[in-house]
């Protein structure tokens, strides 16, 4: 904390070993896997607050979730993202809506 009681941000220099090349500070495929996990669940929970209120912005950030979600690590975010899908689209589309759910039979147990 500084004087004024805020916090204080300290950056702290990172020096690689010689030995160890560039490649090492790069993430594994398996974390970034598990970062574009992350940011598509959090679209797709973001598509679900402000959906409720502007369906079409809310239809644009569970499309934008869907190909981000890893579906064999939560399979249950598929559905919640076809379920969003499909009910913000009803209030204007309800063919639409009617086509997700649809394409979406293969996903509900």
């Amino acid at each position: 904390m500084d004087p004024d009681g805020k916090p204080q941000l300290v950056a702290i220099p990172l020096k690689p070993s010689m030995s160890s090349g560039w490649r090492s500070w790069l993430p594994s495929v398996s974390i970034r896997r598990s970062w574009a996990h992350l940011e598509g669940r959090t679209l797709l929970k973001m598509g679900d607050c402000i959906g409720q209120i502007y369906p079409e912005r809310g239809i644009a950030r569970v499309r934008q979730a869907l190909p981000l979600i890893d579906v064999s690590r939560e399979p249950r975010l598929e559905l919640c993202a076809q379920h969003d899908l499909a009910w913000f689209l009803n209030s204007g589309k309800p063919e639409g809506a009617l086509a997700v759910l649809d394409r979406a039979r293969r996903v509900y147990p």
